[in-house]
């Protein structure tokens, strides 16, 4: 417990994970000044929508993967380059490494996107109450049964599906650092396998699988609930089990 607690205060309190505050807030404020007449004509929920994705203006869907790596998913390559990673293990299990890395890199990421998206949250309600809002059209893709029934709730669901995708892309960054350590890998890698398919998978007839769908749940208006859940634990527990099997061939253990 004094090893994870110790590394969780090592990544909140970096200056990366300032820097990813200040770029997710940073994203939301262009995607709202880039839509601020829809927003004033439509009030409501659209300002929290129209910042996040919906306003042609929206970068956060684009630049997410390159945020959620910041905080901590080059964890290991600081740990090998400062020569800690034997010195730690003489202390702890190879087992206990891994997942103390695993999952304080799932909280930091989650807490630095879902933090600000909530402040926003917040805004929007104190500037354009929800229930004063108009109506701006139809909301496909998952959950979009939720934002008929309650706009206010979709929105909350949209920013804890986001913690969950900022949890899942930042442990493919530090799994990735396994393979090739390299820095830039954990911001490249994430990158590639969230974008790439977008170019693919609508010419074979899997477009409701694109990995962009489990962030902007509105990227595609027949994507479900279920597929997107689906992918989502898929890749979590792939990226797991793949990681901790590959740490063990590149780490001598205590265990």
């Amino acid at each position: 417990m004094t090893y994870f607690i110790t590394e969780f205060k090592r990544a909140v309190f970096s200056k990366n994970t300032v820097i990813a505050f200040c770029l997710i807030l940073s994203s939301l404020v262009i995607g709202m000044v880039s839509s601020w007449t829809s927003i004033q004509a439509f009030k409501g929920i659209s300002f929290f929508l129209y910042s996040f994705s919906l306003s042609q203006g929206a970068i956060l869907p684009v630049i997410i993967l390159m945020i959620v790596a910041l905080p901590f998913s080059n964890a290991y390559l600081q740990d090998k380059e400062n020569n800690m990673i034997y010195g730690m293990l003489t202390r702890t299990t190879l087992k206990r490494y891994y997942l103390t890395k695993f999952l304080v890199n799932s909280l930091v990421s989650t807490l630095v996107v879902i933090l600000p998206l909530a402040l926003f949250l917040t805004a929007n309600e104190v500037l354009f109450p929800v229930e004063q809002g108009s109506y701006f059209g139809e909301i496909g893709g998952a959950w979009s049964v939720v934002f008929k029934k309650s706009p206010l709730l979709y929105s909350v669901i949209t920013i804890i599906n986001s913690g969950f995708f900022a949890a899942i892309y930042a442990n493919l960054g530090l799994v990735s650092t396994f393979f090739i350590r390299h820095k830039l890998v954990s911001i490249v890698m994430p990158f590639m396998i969230y974008i790439l398919p977008s170019f693919v998978f609508p010419f074979v007839g899997l477009d409701q699988f694109e990995p962009v769908t489990t962030f902007d749940l509105t990227a595609n208006t027949s994507a479900t609930a279920v597929l997107v859940y689906s992918q989502m634990v898929v890749f979590f527990l792939v990226i797991a089990v793949l990681g901790y099997v590959r740490l063990k061939k590149e780490v001598i253990t205590y265990d």
